[in-house]
Formats: structure tokens, sequence, C-alpha cells
């Protein structure tokens, strides 16, 4: 027989274990919801990852070198494309080079994100790694919703900001 002690209810330290409990799994559950938003995030990192590897190109290869930025579309969620060896007599644009890579946000985990906006922008990089064309571009990334927002600036120095 068990006496008026034991009918107290939950102890102390089952208390605990079932709050850690919950918090780990509230922990889990954050993370999964907000994959849209780890999404952003890496493609906007991605972006800015492009844009060093531009600007280094421009300083390897002591040649003028850039990147195109497109934003998404109906069938993709935006498009890089990395360019070097510019033929600046022709015009500064990377039809007028070599592309070094093309980065397409629709493929794996980036196809949460997308490239909102500008529709296109191409930014070129003397061989010094300076910006030829006018600085101060953004790019903005959002997931599919729009909840989540990023956006990667271009400096006038050649140097890129993620915020």
């Amino acid at each position: 027989m068990l006496g008026p002690a034991h009918n107290r209810g939950l102890s102390i330290i089952e208390l605990l274990i079932v709050l850690a409990l919950v918090g780990i799994l509230a922990g889990i559950g954050v993370t999964q919801l907000n994959s849209a938003g780890v999404a952003t995030s890496q493609a906007a990192q991605v972006v800015a990852s492009a844009i060093n590897r531009a600007r280094f190109e421009a300083v390897r290869t002591n040649n003028t070198a850039g990147f195109e930025v497109i934003a998404a579309d109906a069938a993709q969620s935006g498009t890089i494309r990395i360019c070097r060896n510019i033929n600046e007599t022709q015009a500064l644009s990377c039809a007028t080079g070599t592309i070094v890579q093309s980065i397409v946000l629709s493929e794996g985990d980036l196809g949460r994100a997308r490239i909102a906006s500008p529709a296109t922008l191409a930014v070129f990089f003397d061989r010094r790694g300076v910006v030829r064309n006018p600085a101060g571009q953004v790019v903005t990334i959002t997931d599919r919703v729009g909840g989540n927002i990023r956006t990667v600036t271009i400096l006038p120095t050649g140097r890129v900001e993620v915020r």
C-alpha cells in the first residue's frame, strides 16, 4: 500500500528531465522549420564567394574579370557566372571573355532560396581587384516566400558585405 507521500506528482528531477527533452525537441523543430532561412544565408554566401572569386581571377590573371548575376525566373532560382580575360576593346561583358564557372541556385538545398533583384547585374574588376563599373551594387536573396532576406553589397574597393 502506498502512503500519502507518493501521490504528490512529479519530482524536481523528473520535471527537469521533461523540460530538457522539450527544449531539445523544440530546438530540432525550429531548425527544421527555418530551413528556408538557412538556405537564404547559404545562397548569400555563395553569391559573396562568387564575387570574391571573380575579383581573385582579375588579380591572378592580371586582366579584367567579373561576374554576372541573373535573377530568378519561373525555371531557376538564379544564376551566377564568373568570367575572366575580358576583351575590353569589344565590351565590358562576360560574353567577350572566358566563363570560368557557372552556378545555378536551383540545384540542391539552395533551391529554397532565390536571387530576387536586380534582374541582371554585371560587375567587373581591374587587374588590381578594384571595381571597374559603378560600385555599391546590391544583390538581394530571399526564400521562395520572401520572409527571409539577405543582401550582398559590392563596395567600390571590391570588398563584399553580406547582411
